[in-house]
This record gives structure tokens, C-alpha cells and sequence, in this order.
């Protein structure tokens, strides 16, 4: 029943849609974790260390002219660091929000409501416009809250395996550690998602199912991934970027058509029957 929704719902195509809209995210999402790594090059004597280590061993290995080439670009983003931080950073909020607002307008669809901003009286359209982005700015807090909780369960997952490793327990363990931790960062990341976007109240025990299927398809996805990087990574041509970059937009793809089956999944868990007949 929930595929039968799925696809009357064109769920494909949306999902299609959005990754467009996640790959424009991508873009002043690299260009801030450039800037900060120049911040962290100006301020950090820890981390000035690394970079004059960094590039004796590329001079080392290929040659002082590529040592030159990569010393003058790290100088260039410690320069720009201040500058590009801001205007990545509000680029960052800017194509977030709007990626977050058509995520919104995506489970209005899949659950039949209509736009909110239709034909009415002026100031209506106006408050509603001006609440569409009051809630996508705190949707992209939101996420930056998960990010950090994200970042925290890296580092105990690596301090566990550091410990494991001198404990001298089986491989094994570190990498069913390291899953059991991405399963769980892809929960907290989709259970808000299916929680909150819809425009109806859900219960929890509506969305579980589709949570632990959204999380599973991320594992599996960002897997994949890791060994496409690993196979065929290592190639600089323009090829391999092409290829790396068509892998990255595929996997969003995935992970999107999921995330809108899961949407049917809980619409169907709610309400007991297809919303259209």
C-alpha cells in the first residue's frame, strides 16, 4: 500500500528534486570548511605545525613546484579566512533554509494539503511567507544542533575503538561499533524529518519503521560510497572527479527516494488506509 502511494505520489520525481537542491547546499558547505580550515591555519600554532610537516613530506615525495603550488593556495585561505567564513556561512544558512522549505512542500504533497501560500488577502500572504522562513532558519539550527551530536558520537565512537584496539579485542568489534554509531547518527538525523515536516501530528510508533528503514538505506548508501572512494578515488583525472561527483549525486538519490517512501510509509502507519483512494 505504501508503494502504490509512493508512486501515485510521483515520489521519484520529488526525490529527484530535492537532490538538486542538496547539491547547491554542498557548495557553500565546502567553500566554509575551506575557510575554516584557514582560520585554523592563522590561529593555531598546532595546526601551522601539520601544514609545515604536510608540505615537507609533498615536497619529499613530488617535487617542490607541487609544494609551492599547495603552500600558496593554504596562504591564500589564511588570508581569506574572515571574509570567506561570512559569506559561506550566510550562503550556507540561505540554500539550507530553502533546501529545508522545499522538503516541507514536498510532504505537503505526499500527505494532499495545499500550498500555504495561495490566493488570499495580502498581509495573510505575507505572514505566511515571513513564517515558511522563520520555520526554515530554525530547521537549519536544528540540524546544526544534530551536526554537533554527530560529531560528539564520532569522537566516543574512535576513543572506543582506540580503546578496543589496545584492549586487543577482534576487528570485528570496531567496525559493528562503527556501524551500530552511523545507524544511530541516521536515526537522529531522519526520525525529526518524518517527526516534524509533515503539516499532521504523527505518534512516534507511526514513524519507527520507516526511521530504521531510512538508517539502514544511509548505512548501506554511505558504504558504498566509502568503497567507490576507495576503488576508484585515488584517480585525479577529470574523469575520476566526474565519476566521483555523478557516485555522490546517485547516493543522494537513494537516500531521497527512501526518505519519501518512508513518508508513505508513516502516512499509511496513520492513518490505516491511502489517503486517496
Amino acid at each position: 500500500m505504501a508503494w502504490v502511494e509512493y508512486e501515485r505520489d510521483r515520489g521519484r520525481y520529488l526525490a529527484a528534486a530535492i537532490v538538486y537542491y542538496a547539491m547547491v547546499s554542498l557548495i557553500p558547505l565546502c567553500l566554509l570548511l575551506l575557510a575554516t580550515l584557514g582560520l585554523l591555519l592563522r590561529v593555531s600554532s598546532i595546526a601551522a605545525a601539520i601544514q609545515e610537516q604536510m608540505l615537507l613530506r609533498i615536497e619529499s615525495s613530488f617535487g617542490s613546484q607541487l609544494r609551492e603550488t599547495i603552500g600558496q593556495l593554504l596562504n591564500t585561505l589564511k588570508r581569506e579566512s574572515i571574509v570567506a567564513s561570512a559569506i559561506s556561512l550566510i550562503g550556507l544558512v540561505l540554500t539550507a533554509s530553502i533546501l529545508f522549505h522545499h522538503l516541507r512542500m514536498t510532504f505537503r504533497v505526499i500527505w494532499k494539503y495545499q500550498p500555504p501560500l495561495i490566493a488570499g488577502p495580502v498581509s495573510v500572504v505575507v505572514r505566511e511567507t515571513i513564517l515558511e522562513k522563520l520555520i526554515s532558519f530554525v530547521m537549519v539550527l536544528s540540524a546544526g544542533i544534530l551536526l554537533f551530536v554527530a560529531l560528539v558520537l564520532v569522537s566516543v565512537t574512535q576513543w572506543l575503538n582506540r580503546l578496543l584496539g589496545r584492549l586487543s579485542l577482534p576487528s570485528q568489534t570496531g567496525w559493528l561499533l562503527t556501524a551500530l554509531t552511523s545507524l544511530i547518527i541516521a536515526a537522529i538525523t531522519f526520525a525529526p524529518l518524518l517527526k516534524f515536516m509533515p503539516p499532521v501530528r504523527l505518534r512516534w510508533r507511526d514513524i519507527w519503521l520507516a526511521v530504521f528503514l531510512c538508517s539502514v538505506a544511509w548505512v548501506v548508501t554511505t558504504e558504498l560510497l566509502a568503497l567507490y572512494a576507495a576503488f576508484f578515488g585515488s584517480s585525479h583525472s577529470a574523469y575520476g572527479v566526474v565519476g566521483g561527483i555523478l557516485a555522490l549525486m546517485l547516493s543522494m538519490n537513494i537516500v531521497s527516494q527512501f526518505l519519501f517512501y518512508g513518508a508513505e510509509l508513516c502516512k499509511v502507519k496513520a492513518t490505516g488506509k491511502r489517503v486517496v483512494q
